[in-house]
């Protein structure tokens, strides 16, 4: 796919960011298992941050200007969040926040968390979601959503 963005530092207000995205502009299409396509058609998202206390405390919001497919067909799309990150050191990075699909309600408030840490160049890092509003099933009842997350990151710049 093909995206592009563009990164605002207002003079007045050197620490804040405010962003906009356009993602799959190209409208991508590809083969799936069972001989259909999937298709992700053009997004848009906003975003903003402002850093505080030495640049160690970053609030965070951003949410999605359309509604979106999602994988599951006649599942819309369309987030809104927020959050903070403390980063007391260059290695260390201590992250949380919440989000909710304002497209859909049968996945309730998701809250957010994670950590990361390394060096620059090289980090490790950890992240989650759990869904606030369960769903029953045979009796038993379980969050409607929940992901986990490891990843190893490499920064250059």
């Amino acid at each position: 796919g093909v995206d592009a963005g563009v990164l605002y530092n207002p003079p007045v207000l050197n620490n804040l960011s405010l962003g906009l995205v356009m993602k799959n502009m190209n409208t991508p299409k590809f083969d799936i298992i069972d001989g259909g396509e999937l298709e992700f058609k053009p997004m848009a998202r906003f975003g903003a941050a402002y850093s505080a206390i030495l640049d160690r405390l970053t609030f965070a919001m951003d949410m999605d200007l359309t509604e979106n497919d999602g994988y599951i067909p006649g599942y819309k799309e369309r987030y809104m969040g927020g959050g903070v990150d403390f980063h007391p050191f260059s290695w260390l990075s201590i992250r949380a926040g919440l989000m909710k699909n304002i497209a859909e309600s049968d996945e309730g408030t998701m809250m957010t968390a994670g950590f990361g840490f390394g060096a620059k160049w090289f980090q490790f890092d950890v992240a989650g979601q759990y869904s606030t509003d369960e769903g029953h099933y045979e009796g038993d009842d379980y969050p409607r959503g929940g992901r986990i997350q490891v990843s190893l990151v490499s920064k250059w710049f």
